[in-house]
Order: structure tokens, then sequence, then C-alpha cells
């Protein structure tokens, strides 16, 4: 397991897919985040302008606000509340990088299977280690490699903010790593589905369509109320708040587990 998790993490790194669905996630990121910080900054700006008052009544407005913002992301007064010391800069970072997580993990991921049982690769693979190790094996390659990667962009948009000369507190790179790390833990889950919908198809390009529209019907599901608590999108908003990140973590993990699971089901079952 642990050699076939090695092996593709070599060989992804080699590939120019992977190293353009790196830039796509960099790119798509730094495309939300960095507007989304100046709106932010242009708010500040506005509420000293307004009040003409103390800096402590532009703070306290400014707080008003962001309170308000955190209350929509995570849809709780009391999570809102015990955030209220979280710079917003971290928050908007933290949407941005969980937002095209999802996508990364399936451009990295979706021809895990499938591509190898197009070309009947499939059969000496199978031959040389269990098809559970497989799929297990890639799983946490390709965990690990998308997660790194939206742990490494996190951080080098907090270095992007202090060469801007935004106001952040001394220990603003404690959020920022903190709020990388929960942006990780979503991986391993969307990997999964992707990994999976490699199973259930033949093609590699019949993989991705299946993992965009297993994504996509997972995020719909996820914002209903009878099927919410089904989907692992309903439990993004418990990664805001630290009260909350224990069951948000924890979802994403069980939900990780099932698809893995699912997955080495479907290709231990397959006629290859």
């Amino acid at each position: 397991m642990l050699v076939v998790a090695r092996d593709d993490v070599t060989a992804a790194l080699r590939s120019m897919l992977a190293l353009g669905a790196l830039l796509l996630y960099v790119g798509m990121n730094l495309a939300v985040a960095v507007p989304s910080l100046a709106v932010a900054g242009m708010l500040r700006e506005q509420f000293a302008e307004r009040s003409g008052a103390e800096q402590a009544v532009v703070d306290a407005a400014s707080k008003v606000a962001w309170l308000g913002l955190y209350k929509f992301l995570t849809g709780a007064d009391a999570a809102a509340a015990a955030m209220g010391d979280i710079p917003v800069q971290a928050v908007l970072t933290f949407w941005a990088a969980a937002l095209f997580a999802p996508l990364l993990c399936l451009l990295v991921s979706y021809d895990a299977a499938a591509a190898d049982v197009q070309s009947g690769r499939i059969r000496f693979l199978a031959v040389r280690c269990r098809r559970s190790s497989l799929i297990v094996g890639r799983w946490l390659a390709r965990s690990a490699l998308a997660a790194t990667v939206v742990i490494v962009v996190t951080l080098a948009v907090y270095a992007l903010m202090l060469v801007r000369g935004e106001q952040l507190p001394a220990d603003g790179w404690r959020h920022f790593l903190r709020y990388g790390l929960m942006a990780a833990s979503v991986v391993p889950c969307w990997v999964g589905v992707a990994i999976l919908a490699s199973t259930l198809a033949s093609t590699a390009r019949g993989s991705l369509m299946l993992s965009l529209i297993g994504m996509v019907g997972l995020a719909i599901a996820g914002a209903t109320e009878t099927l919410g608590q089904g989907s692992p999108t309903f439990y993004k908003a418990f990664l805001y708040a630290p009260s909350t990140w224990p069951t948000g973590v924890a979802a994403y993990a069980g939900f990780a587990c099932v698809f893995v699971a699912l997955a080495v089901l479907r290709l231990s079952r397959r006629d290859i």
C-alpha cells in the first residue's frame, strides 16, 4: 500500500496534468481571495471615513460587520461569536481554499483507476498488489499531494498579505495555518469521491464527468434541509469556528472512509 502511494506521488509530480491542476488552483484562489480582501480593506476605510470617530468606534463597527459575515458562513450565533478575534483575512482565505479544493481533488484523482482500466494496465497491477491496496495507496498519495498544495497556497496568501501591508495581528500566521489545515481536512473526502467515480467508469473521460456530477450533486444536496446532513458540504460551516472544528473534521473523515470503502468494494468486484 505504501509502495503504491510512493510510486503514485512520484508519477503525479511528473505529470503535466497535476502541474496544470496546481496552477489552476493557485490562480482561482488568488482570483477570489485578492478581490475579497480588497473589498474588506475598502469597507474598513469606509467605516473610518463615515464615523470620523476614534479608532475604538471604527473597530467596533468593523467587528459588527465581520460578525454578520461569520454568522452567514456558520449559520449560528454562538459559532460566529467564537470567531470574534479571528482576522477576517484568514476566514476569507479559508473560504476560497475550501471552495476550490474539490476541483483540485477532481483533477488529480479522477483517473486513479479508470485510466488503468481503459488501457488494460489494471490486469498487470492486480497481479503485483491487491486491488484494495491499489485504491487505498492512491487515495493516500493523492490526498497527501492535494492537501499539501492547499496548505502551501494558504500560507502563500498570508505571505502575500504581509507584503501588501495588510493589518494582521502578530499571531496571524497561526490562524492562517489552522485554516490551511481545516481546508486540507476536506481533501481526503473529495479525493475519495473522485476515486469512487474512477472505479465506476470505464474511461478517464467518463470518470471525469461522473466525478463532476457527483460533486455537484453532493453540493446541491448539502444545501437542502432534507438531504443536507447526508452530504459532506453540509459540514463545511463547522470548519469556520473553533468550537465546531472537531465536528467538521470528523464528518469529513467519516465521509472519506465511506467513499474509499465503496471504491475498494467496487474495484474488488469488478471484472477486469
